[in-house]
Order: C-alpha cells, then sequence, then structure tokens
C-alpha cells in the first residue's frame, strides 16, 4: 500500500484559487444573466430590485443598466441558493 503524503498550500496558493473561484463565480452569473427573462417596464424593475432588497437606481445608471443588473441580482441569487444546497448535502 502506498503512503500518500498531503501538503498544505501557501498562502499565495490559496489566494489565487479564491481568486480563482471568485472569477468563475462571476463569470457564471453573467452566463446565467443572460437567459434570464426580467420586466421591460422601468417601474417594474425597479420594484423587483426593491423587493430583492437593492438599491433602486445607482448613480448614473440608465433603464438598460438597471435591467441589466437585475438579471445578474437574480443569478447571483440562484447561484448562491445553489452553493447554500450544495453545502447542505455535504454536511
Amino acid at each position: 500500500q502506498m503512503k500518500v503524503e498531503e501538503m498544505d498550500l501557501s498562502s499565495e496558493s490559496k489566494e489565487a484559487q479564491m481568486q480563482h473561484a471568485e472569477t468563475l463565480r462571476r463569470f457564471e452569473a453573467q452566463q446565467r444573466s443572460r437567459a434570464i427573462l426580467v420586466p421591460t417596464l422601468i417601474d417594474d424593475v425597479k420594484k423587483k430590485l426593491r423587493e430583492l432588497g437593492h438599491e433602486v437606481t445607482l448613480f448614473g445608471e440608465g433603464p438598460g443598466d438597471r435591467r441589466e443588473r437585475l438579471k445578474t441580482v437574480i443569478a447571483e441569487m440562484e447561484l448562491s441558493e445553489e452553493d447554500a444546497r450544495d453545502m447542505q448535502r455535504f454536511m
């Protein structure tokens, strides 16, 4: 039987892994946001953002930008929910 030696990663390697995971997560959120359907009426978009606990309008943000932000918010929420379910499976 082979003996397996485990070595700890350096703090730089751990930080690089965390940054990579965050980059992948942002990419996944962007990909998902493209497929998410959101309201087109300005007031409906604002209402949905408010319901989700986000700022209704950011400085310099137009209606199209606000709609894209709503898509991203929803995609990130879906990813967070999936992460929580995955963590529960491992516990």
